[in-house]
């Protein structure tokens, strides 16, 4: 079990109304951005980019956090990772290891699906492209590996009506372009 805890240095530039989070700007719990992101990215098709984008963004600021905090365990970067989630609003989420590898996450509450289902009612199919990322983005750090290598899929998600969202995670197959 690990003892670190997430410690978050909030900032609000009034100027440019602008919120930080450890000098990296971010939208806080904002379901109304996300959901209009999401749209946005499912009227043009472009899923897999909003994935990648929240890869690469999450890797970055929480590789900069581990190694500014000298976060090295597994176990903390997974309990970091997790409390780095719900600091920024986006719900609850448990990421689940087997054999040292991340394998599998749960979200049991999300603000993006919460907000879908609000504005919306259910959705046909899952919505948490940033979740995708950010999980892809987790595999990646915790097995030292750059992003890209790893695939999330959600599998149940809450919008479409279940308790609650699950994602499966696998290493990408490199070796034929996939």
């Amino acid at each position: 079990m690990s003892q670190n805890t997430f410690k978050p240095n909030y900032h609000f530039d009034a100027q440019r109304c602008r919120h930080s989070i450890n000098g990296t700007n971010v939208v806080r719990h904002c379901y109304h951005f996300t959901n209009s992101m999401n749209q946005l990215a499912m009227a043009v098709e472009g899923e897999q980019h909003l994935k990648e984008a929240a890869e690469s963004s999450f890797y970055q600021i929480l590789s900069a956090y581990y190694s500014q905090q000298k976060i090295n365990t597994l176990a903390d970067k997974l309990s970091i990772a997790e409390q780095y989630w719900q600091t920024v609003g986006m719900g609850k989420l448990q990421l689940i290891l087997t054999d040292s590898q991340l394998s599998a996450a749960e979200m049991i509450h999300s603000h993006v699906d919460s907000g879908w289902k609000k504005a919306k009612g259910h959705h046909y199919k899952p919505i948490n492209f940033i979740a995708v990322g950010f999980i892809a983005a987790c595999a990646a750090l915790f097995t030292d590996k750059s992003i890209g290598n790893y695939e999330v899929t959600e599998i149940e998600s809450i919008v479409m009506g279940n308790e609650k969202s699950m994602f499966e995670i696998k290493v990408k197959d490199v070796t034929h372009g996939n």
